[in-house]
């Protein structure tokens, strides 16, 4: 949308609010919204300068933000160049449950971060950029560092053809090539692909809050019909599965540290902390029990190490709270004894 051509008042908003009310079931999210600074400004004329266009764009970016949050519904993002402008923005809704899915990411694992402190609700879309050699270099870094149960994957079609696929490429991508994004993100997470379809599939239905699998079509009620298989198919989507996720990898700096505890039940709770709060940790420790000690990190606002996470300074891993079944040593049977037989007596003649 051009913030240009569009004047942002009540009218206009209302314009949008009729469209979700009378399309609920069918609109998912509000966007692609958000804030670009890369596009070319063809056609503003000189009357309109570049920080009065950032203005308009971030003041129609919040207003969509506020239409998400009026009806419970996520927020699309579209980030060219922008991302201070989009994080400052986003972070004056960060209490109020805003949802958020960031498309065609490409960012650094601190640009994740940055989004994941704004919405607890926060989704990555990778696309086909990630099999591209030069220009997904740096994305096939970040990616391993999105927990996945935040990853969604898209085509973006027509545009980034995933450069997997086998000769001869095509001119435009389309919404079928989503496969090849797939195969290739498996390879690179070092899982089989059908668990990966299994889990994005489950990401985008719930923070799209889709209907279970493809319909069969509709009753004169409207209600849903499902074929045999489809009601399978979902049946063993919500079946627990023993899936191994691979760790989330959290990158240390040079001045951070683990600082583990001990509990009385045996279990281990461990921070990130700098040497001011290592230090701290460290002289209470002696004096308090690992309770108080757990009481006093919450107070000062320690980060805690999750579970299945790895900590690595560059390439150098540090600290790992990935879980290790104990191997089942078995009991050892105790000898049994050897009673000397009964000796019958013999009845006299």
């Amino acid at each position: 949308m051009d913030v240009l051509s569009v004047p942002l008042n009540e009218d206009s908003l209302n314009v949008f609010r009729n469209m979700i009310k009378k399309n609920r079931r069918g609109v998912v999210a509000i966007g692609e919204c958000g804030i670009d600074h890369e596009k070319q400004r063809e056609g503003l004329g000189s009357e309109v300068s570049a920080s009065e266009l950032r203005k308009m764009q971030v003041k129609w970016f919040e207003a969509q933000i506020e239409l998400a949050i009026e009806f419970d519904l996520p927020v699309l993002l579209h980030q060219r160049g922008g991302y201070e402008d989009c994080v400052q923005t986003l972070a004056k809704y960060k209490h109020k449950n805003l949802k958020l899915i960031v498309n065609c990411f490409n960012g650094t694992p601190e640009e994740m971060k940055g989004y994941i402190d704004v919405s607890k609700d926060c989704y990555f879309v990778v696309t086909g950029l990630v099999c591209h050699e030069e220009r997904g270099r740096s994305l096939r870094t970040s990616v391993k560092f999105i927990p996945l149960e935040r990853l969604l994957i898209a085509t973006d079609a027509p545009h980034l053809i995933p450069h997997n696929m086998p000769p001869p490429q095509p001119r435009r991508c389309e919404p079928g090539f989503l496969s090849h994004v797939l195969v290739f993100l498996s390879e690179l997470l070092g899982m089989p692909f059908e668990e990966l379809a299994r889990i994005t599939t489950n990401n985008a239905r719930k923070v799209y809050n889709l209907p279970s699998p493809l319909y069969n079509g509709e009753t004169t009620r409207g209600e849903l019909v499902f074929n045999e298989f489809q009601k399978e198919e979902d049946n063993a989507l919500k079946a627990p599965k023993n899936i191994k996720v691979p760790p989330t990898v959290i990158p240390l700096e040079e001045n951070q540290h683990v600082f583990e505890l001990k509990m009385e039940d045996g279990s281990l709770v461990a921070y990130i902390v700098n040497e001011k709060e290592k230090s701290i940790m460290e002289k209470q420790k002696a004096q308090k029990t690992a309770a108080q000690l757990v009481e006093l990190a919450e107070t000062i606002e320690l980060k805690t190490i999750p579970p299945n996470s790895k900590l690595c300074k560059g390439e150098t891993e540090i600290y790992s709270t990935v879980a290790v079944k104990p191997k089942k040593v078995p009991e050892k049977k105790a000898p049994k004894k050897r009673t000397a037989p009964k000796r019958r007596n013999k009845p006299r003649k």
